[in-house]
């Protein structure tokens, strides 16, 4: 899969979702071919661990 290929439905969603979360999506190259699609974002306990139950 091209990197630069910005476009798609998946993308899309993909960045609308991390958008939402605060987040970041990303597409890499994955070792022996294919693509990875990761989506990182901090959960509530993360930012606030001392708040978490």
């Amino acid at each position: 899969m091209p990197s630069d290929d910005d476009v798609g439905v998946g993308r899309t969603l993909m960045g609308a979702f991390a958008k939402q979360l605060r987040g970041e999506a990303q597409m890499l190259p994955a070792p022996g071919g294919g693509t990875i699609a990761r989506m990182t974002f901090a959960t509530p306990e993360a930012v606030h661990p001392e708040e978490a139950p």
